[in-house]
């Protein structure tokens, strides 16, 4: 029976491959990309023991996704509202740090593609 640990290290394997995210119809679209980053955020708060090391490689995993996806970082900025939408709720206290690593991510690939237009 898979764990949570290696079940989040095979998504982290697959959120490597850039294929995913590329293209007019990316696999890993904007409703893709909120559900998974959805997940992580609603099991935030399990974050003791066991937990730690499994919240650890979610955070990788969003984070990874987010760099994939900078690329549609006005869509994803647009579309992922990342935190937003689970305000006062434990889960949304424990994801901040990560949620605002993501909006990072994303507010700087959109803010280095308006400069180079």
């Amino acid at each position: 029976m898979a764990t949570a640990k290696t079940l989040t290290d095979d998504c982290l394997w697959l959120a490597q491959a850039a294929v995913l995210f590329e293209g007019d119809s990316p696999v890993f679209d904007a409703s893709v990309v909120k559900e998974w980053i959805g997940n992580v955020h609603k099991w935030a708060y399990f974050a003791g023991g066991y937990y730690t090391d499994v919240r650890e490689k979610e955070r990788g995993l969003v984070l990874k996704i987010a760099e994939q996806t900078a690329t549609r970082a006005a869509e994803m900025l647009q579309s992922v509202p990342v935190g937003t939408d689970f305000v006062g709720s434990e889960p949304t206290q424990k994801f901040q740090s990560t949620a605002l690593e993501i909006q990072a991510i994303w507010s700087k690939a959109l803010a280095i593609e308006t400069v180079r237009r």
